[in-house]
């Protein structure tokens, strides 16, 4: 098995959705059930919430100190595409080898393409995991240094249905799920007031903790990508992205720090 390679900040803001979430959990306590099961993103952990909205209940996190943590996260994570959600337990046991293996998230995208984020404890696993990287056939692409891997498992047959039960409590599976429509309208419909829809709409589409960890990984790629001409290069997220007000599949706007001179890049 191996992993191979493919081819305006604000200083005083603080990012804190404790009262939303309370009131959320508080009025909304008949809906939770149905909430819970539908978006669920860790099939072994009941809790729904990400560890940053967990950190987030305690005390109030600076705008800086969450962008910090989230680069952080970036900088110790690599993506992986995998064949499926079964490779997951083989693609823990080969990083594992590089290192201590904080938490994997696995997602799928139309088409039956499968992708892991491998979050790392420390920053030198991933160097050391991209060091022992290579490449199909080096003759037909551009050698680059990028988190963003292929990984081939070894040959044998598909696990049996069901297995995904016996993947490491660390793994969380299907992060990019959503409730459908029909989902969405019975939950807004048995809601006791206007006020109790919006909250469960704004839970139900928000941007969750996988989204936002792809953004950052996002904006580290184009870090590496223009590294080699500019060495001291950032490149962040800023709007909706990092605001709190961002949803599902919402669009992605970065910023370009340079030195001196600041570059606004949209996509």
């Amino acid at each position: 098995m191996s992993l191979l390679v493919r081819g305006c900040v604000v200083r005083v803001f603080y990012y804190n959705c404790n009262f939303v979430t309370a009131k959320l959990y508080k009025r909304t306590s008949y809906l939770l059930p149905a909430l819970k099961k539908s978006t669920l993103r860790n099939k072994n952990d009941p809790n729904p919430l990400s560890s940053h909205e967990d950190q987030a209940r305690g005390q109030p996190v600076s705008f800086e100190n969450m962008v910090d943590s989230r680069r952080n996260e970036a900088f110790r994570s690599i993506l992986v595409q995998v064949q499926s959600e079964q490779s997951c337990c083989d693609l823990h046991k080969y990083c594992s080898q590089y290192g201590e293996v904080k938490g994997m998230h696995h997602y799928s995208l139309p088409g039956s393409l499968h992708f892991v984020v491998v979050e790392f404890t420390h920053r030198s696993s991933v160097d050391h995991i991209l060091s022992v990287s290579c490449y199909v056939n080096k003759t037909e692409v551009i050698p680059v240094w990028s988190p963003f891997l292929w990984f081939r498992a070894p040959k044998k047959a598909l696990q049996p249905k069901g297995s995904a039960s016996q993947l490491p409590s660390l793994v969380e599976t299907n992060g990019n799920s959503t409730p459908t429509p029909v989902e969405l309208k019975s939950w807004m419909q048995a809601a006791e007031s206007f006020s109790d829809q919006i909250l469960i709409l704004h839970r139900a589409t928000s941007l969750s903790d996988l989204g936002s960890r792809l953004r950052f990984l996002t904006a580290r790629q184009i870090e590496l990508a223009l590294s080699g001409l500019f060495p001291q290069v950032t490149v962040l997220p800023f709007g909706s992205s990092v605001n709190g007000f961002g949803k599902t599949a919402c669009d992605l706007d970065l910023v370009l720090l340079a030195g001196k001179r600041q570059t606004a890049v949209r996509f």
